[in-house]
């Protein structure tokens, strides 16, 4: 089943949708890559955190993802910490 982003709630465990709208990069000379992006799927948008991750192959501005895990509530924002993640075809 999948959840609208409207939906979801911390400490959730989610199956979301929707096309990547953000690409961040943040790096730190005492941190390893930190990779977020942040899906809309039209009802609400929700933040992806990769640690250790530059890049993830296939992802990038108007691509479709599904991303399965845990929510979690942070500066304010649910986002979801190293998720599964699977492309889908454009519609």
């Amino acid at each position: 089943m999948i959840d609208k982003i409207v939906d979801i709630r911390w400490r959730q465990r989610v199956v979301v949708e929707g096309t990547v709208e953000v690409i961040r990069l943040q790096t730190a000379a005492n941190i390893s890559a930190l990779l977020e992006i942040i899906i809309s799927d039209g009802t609400g948008s929700v933040s992806a955190r990769f640690a250790g991750f530059r890049s993830i192959g296939g992802v990038s501005l108007g691509t479709r993802v599904r991303l399965e895990g845990l929510v979690i509530e942070e500066q304010d924002r649910l986002a979801i910490i190293n998720p599964k993640y699977t492309l889908l075809p454009l519609n």
